[in-house]
């Protein structure tokens, strides 16, 4: 059997999956909490302590779909990946809030020139790959096109893979029938995941 394991972004838990949940087929799937404002390479190691065995599917939003994207390059078990509004060029805005006073210590992790960042944008990966972006709302602060907090170019960060947008903001994009319509096309189609023929909204 395979199991989709969605994993939230900064700042959240997983409830901010909840009514995702509710718009998709019944699947087995799993939604992993982690600590999202400590150093990256401690939440991709929590994150993959509680991962399940067998074959998977990865899930991740905004910082989520960082996570989901360096696991993916490590564990053959991963069969697709889908990242949802993810800095996957990284955060020029977190290159300014990491000098702030009481900065969290994952915004050194997230500017363009950070670690992870960097690989991810030098990876090739052949698995099925779908990144969900997210066009809608703007954030001033950020001289580029962005959707309330990721830049829209980072959110095209990888070089492999399907890209389609949805127009909604960073935070609404988890609430949209086109999300769940673009996820339940590409997960369900040919894995062979249990589930109902429809979305639940009959959409």
């Amino acid at each position: 059997m395979t199991h989709v394991v969605y994993i939230h972004g900064l700042g959240q838990t997983h409830r901010s999956f909840n009514y995702l949940l509710t718009l998709l087929p019944e699947h087995d799937h799993k939604v992993i909490d982690y600590d999202s404002q400590q150093p990256l390479s401690e939440s991709i190691e929590q994150v993959r302590k509680h991962l399940p065995k067998g074959e998977l599917i990865l899930v991740g939003h905004s910082l989520g779909g960082v996570i989901s994207t360096i696991i993916a390059a490590d564990d053959e078990r991963i069969r697709r990946l889908v990242t949802i509004s993810s800095p996957l060029a990284g955060s020029k805005m977190a290159s300014t809030l990491r000098w702030l006073p009481g900065s969290l210590p994952i915004m050194s992790d997230i500017v363009p020139r950070g670690k992870y960042i960097v690989r991810a944008g030098n990876l090739m990966l052949t698995i099925p790959t779908l990144s969900i972006i997210s066009t809608g709302g703007h954030l001033p602060a950020q001289s580029e096109p962005n959707d309330g907090v990721v830049s829209i170019e980072s959110q095209k960060g990888l070089q492999f893979g399907k890209k389609v947008e949805v127009n909604t903001n960073h935070f609404e994009i988890l609430q949209h029938e086109k999300t769940a319509k673009h996820i339940q096309d590409f997960i369900f189609a040919e894995e062979g995941v249990a589930h109902e023929d429809h979305l639940k909204t009959g959409t």
